[in-house]
């Protein structure tokens, strides 16, 4: 998912910047234990990465050719009064400009996070020492339309837009998605397109405009948008009975209120919720740094309105 590599990529930098700024050459060194944990509610795998800051001769930190995770940690996750223990193992680096192809890690194929569910994190260091943290699973969330069937109002104005609203109980980061459903009879299967949130004009070149990673509780798609996604589905293809649309499907990814506060204080969301650009890179890991929070995954089928669908020339499910 476009939103969720960036958030991985943006974390995982957390390590890299962390260790290069602080621990420059011209300040004493002193070394520091970081956890990366985002435990997924989409998934029944589960990856945590322990590793340590570096300290490097001269003053290019990219000289480090020592990988910088920590193999042999005991590794455990508590939910619901059941304690979860990580597999001590290898993955495979998604960067391996420096370090090579693999990483160490610790994997779980058993815990499946619950909503609403309070988690504790407890890592032992082969030294002993222990680092620990917790944090509390978001739920799955209710969400609310403008109106029951996408293009339903379609036909009352030239403007509008379709509208997904939810409610929750705290502070959450979102990242949505909308997608289209669709069969065409040349080729099978089941295909899928994307939905702008809007279009915008800058310098009279048009830009297309997704739904944005971020804190509002609601997510608005012009209908503009919507027809020309309707429309690019079928593009130099004259016999648009030879489309169905299937449905539309929202994702929306919660994440806690730990990724929340990390990814703001990292991204500079200056706003009443956000840790401040001068401030340290957000960390709720006791004994060391990093982040240790979860997300959920709320998906929903939503309809089309059957005479919307129609006027592209489309047939319906």
């Amino acid at each position: 998912m476009r939103y969720f590599a960036l958030f991985l990529i943006s974390v995982m930098a957390f390590f890299n910047l962390s260790c290069d700024e602080v621990f420059a050459p011209k300040i004493p060194f002193e070394e520091q234990n970081f956890v990366y944990a985002s435990i997924k509610g989409d998934s029944l795998k589960q990856i945590i990465t322990v590793a340590r800051s570096y300290d490097v001769e001269g003053f290019n930190p990219k000289s480090n050719s020592s990988a910088p995770e920590i193999p042999g940690c005991i590794v455990e996750v508590k939910q619901a009064g059941v304690t979860y223990r990580f597999r001590d193992t290898l993955i495979e680096r998604t960067d391996t400009s420096r370090y090579g192809n693999k990483m160490a890690a610790y994997v779980s194929t058993e815990l499946v996070p619950q909503q609403n569910a309070d988690l504790q994190l407890k890592v032992t260091l082969p030294g002993g020492k222990v680092l620990s943290s917790i944090t509390r699973v978001p739920p799955k969330l209710f969400i609310k339309k403008s109106v029951f069937a996408i293009g339903y109002d379609r036909g009352k104005t030239l403007g509008g837009s379709y509208t997904l609203t939810w409610d929750a109980p705290d502070l959450y980061l979102y990242v949505p998605k909308l997608e289209i459903f669709y069969t065409r009879d040349d080729i099978p299967g089941t295909h899928t397109v994307e939905v702008p949130s809007r279009y915008r004009v800058v310098n009279k070149q048009v830009e297309i405009i997704y739904p944005q990673i971020g804190i509002n509780r609601w997510m608005t798609f012009d209908y503009a948008a919507i027809d020309s996604t309707l429309k690019k589905i079928s593009d130099g293809i004259e016999e648009k009975s030879t489309f169905r649309i299937l449905r539309a499907e929202v994702r929306l990814l919660v994440y806690d209120t730990n990724l929340a506060k990390y990814y703001s204080s990292v991204n500079g969301y200056l706003d009443r919720y956000s840790v401040r650009l001068d401030e340290n890179v957000f960390t709720n890991i006791n004994g060391g740094l990093g982040v240790f929070g979860a997300y959920m995954l709320t998906k929903e089928i939503l309809l089309f309105d059957l005479d919307y669908v129609a006027s592209f020339g489309y047939r319906v499910r």
